[in-house]
């Protein structure tokens, strides 16, 4: 179902769905307690970016998925809020899922698992974890535009990872020697 660029309003559609882009409308409410069921299909497609989505990121979204799933989850620039902490991040890196969360209120801190994550633009706050035990390889860090504070850790020079934007953040000390050696942009 392709809805996107109009000026629907209330609540989303819920069932089960394959395919649903609604995008630029004016959604709003909840994401709702569901789980990942409620895409049907293993592979799926959910567009929910620029609408007027409140609340959080509910559990049952994440925890559902595993390595036989594939599809995106995009809910950029909206309203949602609260804590990121506690979500099994592990099991979208298990999965073919991508999910992006950016210019929403996220708040917290960041754990090891989502920096897999587009979450630029949030509220989240402390320090950037090492990144030790990541298995998979993944394409870019996207933490700018929020409130991290410290330093870059070492570890980072040993993570697998094509791009780097940790930019407008509190972020203090030096650059890690190790980080040098990457083509980064």
């Amino acid at each position: 179902m392709h809805i996107s660029h109009n000026q629907l309003t209330g609540a989303l559609p819920r069932g089960v769905f394959h395919w649903l882009e609604a995008n630029n409308n004016k959604f709003s409410g909840t994401l709702g307690d569901t789980n990942a069921t409620t895409f049907g299909d293993y592979c799926f497609d959910l567009a929910l970016d620029n609408n007027q989505l409140v609340g959080t990121l509910p559990l049952g979204w994440v925890k559902g998925f595993g390595s036989e799933w594939c599809g995106t989850v995009s809910l950029d620039y909206n309203q949602l809020s609260g804590t990121l902490s506690g979500i099994p991040f592990t099991n979208i890196l298990s999965s073919n899922i991508a999910l992006s969360l950016t210019h929403n209120a996220f708040s917290g801190s960041i754990s090891e698992s989502m920096l897999t994550l587009p979450l630029s633009h949030n509220k989240l706050s402390g320090t950037l974890p090492d990144c030790f035990s990541l298995q998979n390889d993944f394409s870019a860090v996207q933490l700018s535009h929020n409130s991290i504070t410290g330093t870059i850790p070492n570890s980072w020079g040993q993570c697998t990872f094509g791009a780097l934007d940790v930019s407008s953040n509190f972020l203090t000390g030096t650059f890690p020697a190790s980080l040098y050696k990457r083509a980064i942009y």
